[in-house]
């Protein structure tokens, strides 16, 4: 008798773990980045949650792009989800962009001039896709490069307090004219 309880507990013990094995393996694939460019396509139409907070993205990069970095990261637990497209493009490309958004934006907002700028709709303040080696002077508020242009289409709390910004949704396009430079962003948290 003695025996086959050792048996049976040494059974549940191994499907226990495997069990925890596979939850441990898809909790550290949730929580990983995707930045691989070749993935973009996948993860804004399979992977990415709320096609409204995504809808200004390009479907696919476009084939003049150069210099792209993509991110990628799913939401986990009580982790916030985001997603960015950086990529330079010739200047007519640029422009066709900044004419059809900068019209339908919440808020546009120069990166160098964000001190004297009332930015509460603005929650986005750190890319993921610029370094922080081409940050030229200490980031007071947004980590971007010198010379963007920050162009909000969504922002919105998730309560209706515009200062409770625990949660929410931000999305948008911050532009860089002279570096004929587009990063399109969103984030869910």
């Amino acid at each position: 008798m003695l025996k086959r309880f050792l048996k049976t507990l040494l059974y549940a013990i191994g499907v226990l773990g495997v069990l925890y094995a596979a939850m441990a393996g898809w909790m550290w694939w949730q929580i990983q980045p995707v930045d691989r460019p070749s993935a973009y396509e996948r993860v804004l139409t399979k992977r990415w949650h709320d096609p409204t907070l995504v809808a200004h993205f390009p479907p696919q990069i476009p084939a003049q792009a150069r210099a792209v970095k993509f991110h990628y990261q799913q939401g986990f637990l009580q982790g916030g989800s985001s997603i960015e497209l950086r990529y330079q493009a010739p200047p007519d490309h640029v422009k066709q962009v900044i004419e059809k958004y900068k019209p339908v934006a919440r808020l546009v907002v120069r990166n160098d001039d964000m001190h004297n700028q009332n930015i509460d709709m603005l929650h986005k303040r750190y890319f993921r896709t610029v370094d922080k080696s081409e940050i030229t002077a200490a980031p007071l508020i947004v980590w971007l490069p010198a010379g963007f242009e920050i162009i909000a289409l969504i922002s919105r709390p998730y309560v209706t307090d515009p200062i409770s910004w625990n949660h929410g949704q931000s999305a948008g396009i911050s532009v860089s004219v002279a570096r004929n430079e587009l990063i399109f962003w969103a984030e869910d948290w």
